[in-house]
């Protein structure tokens, strides 16, 4: 008997929520336009602070002198200490003499220095350079980084 009344409790419960839902108005005022019958609003007027104007602004401005875009990069060395500027730029050297395809950066964020190669889009795509570069640098590791845009135009199509 609890059972049943306990069931019947939590039904009346969901049941007078249902009826308590109004459908939003429209207009503001329930009802649409005297003027639109097909119920399709052609302006929609909105209200915000100008700060938030302000701040979109901003953003656009930031993304258009952006000269990167989200992706990953392989990552073959990282020091710090006195002589670890020295270190990385023998590491890219060394890279770009065996790999001169993969183009390779070096990255200074305080305190160390890093080399990372590679442009790519996709986790994938770096998994197989760490792969093939694999013997040489087995401490290699893919990290997500700010990578140049691609080049819209290769060598390879402007051939005639």
């Amino acid at each position: 008997m609890r059972r049943i009344l306990s069931t019947f409790v939590v039904l009346l419960l969901f049941w007078g929520n249902v009826l308590a839902q109004k459908p939003a108005p429209v207009n503001g005022y329930g009802q649409l336009p005297a003027d639109d019958t097909t119920g399709i609003w052609t302006e929609l007027n909105v209200h915000q602070n100008p700060k938030t104007e302000k701040l979109l602004e901003r953003q656009i401005q930031l993304d258009k002198n952006r000269q990167t875009t989200p992706g990953y990069r392989v990552q073959i060395y990282f020091g710090s200490g006195s002589s670890a500027k020295i270190k990385a730029m023998k590491v890219k050297t060394d890279f770009l003499s065996a790999y001169p395809e993969v183009k390779a950066y070096i990255i200074y964020q305080s305190p160390d220095f890093k080399v990372r190669v590679g442009d790519f889009r996709t986790r994938s795509e770096a998994l197989r350079l760490q792969k093939k570069i694999a013997r040489d640098y087995p401490n290699a590791f893919i990290v997500p980084d700010g990578i140049q845009f691609p080049d819209l135009f290769s060598n390879s199509s402007s051939e005639n």
